[in-house]
């Protein structure tokens, strides 16, 4: 199980694959899930894959408080209902603040999307973000101009 583990970590070329290795080898390591690697690799896989979703492979943990093994231990523990997500936030909080944008603030600009096409085009707001210009409306109108979004009020 461990050789497969290290192959795909090995995989210079994929990074989300070598990411997802790292992450599970972390929640086997710390023991979060109790048992033997066998008893617990498919339910460390599948949080690992969660965990990847919230924070890619090229999030920057630079000043978020905690390091990348605190923060997928505790996200393991919101999941397996170890921690409440109240405390997971809070946890996440305490050195940062957060300002949202949702697939709403899209529609008020009179773009037509459905919440799956809305969420992609916030995912790329935030994958391309330039902490120089910041997130406003000028810079969601031209993301969802880049998604080929209708605008309805052009």
């Amino acid at each position: 199980m461990f050789m497969s583990l290290l192959k795909l970590y090995n995989m210079p070329q994929n990074l989300r694959q070598k990411d997802l290795a790292l992450i599970t080898s972390i929640i086997i390591n710390e023991d979060v899930l109790g048992g033997t690697i066998f008893q617990t690799f498919d339910k460390a896989y599948a949080l690992a894959e969660k965990f990847q979703d919230k924070f890619s492979h090229d999030f920057n943990w630079e000043n978020q408080g905690l390091d990348f093994d605190e923060a997928i231990i505790l996200f393991t523990k919101k999941e397996l209902g170890i921690i409440s997500p109240d405390t997971w936030i809070r946890t996440l909080s305490k050195t940062k603040i957060t300002i949202r944008w949702g697939v709403d603030d899209i529609r008020s600009l009179g773009y037509e999307c459905t919440d799956e096409q809305g969420f992609k085009v916030l995912q790329d707001v935030e994958r391309y973000h330039d902490s120089n210009i910041g997130i406003n409306w000028n810079v969601i109108d031209w993301h969802c101009e880049n998604h080929k979004l209708i605008n309805t009020e052009d």
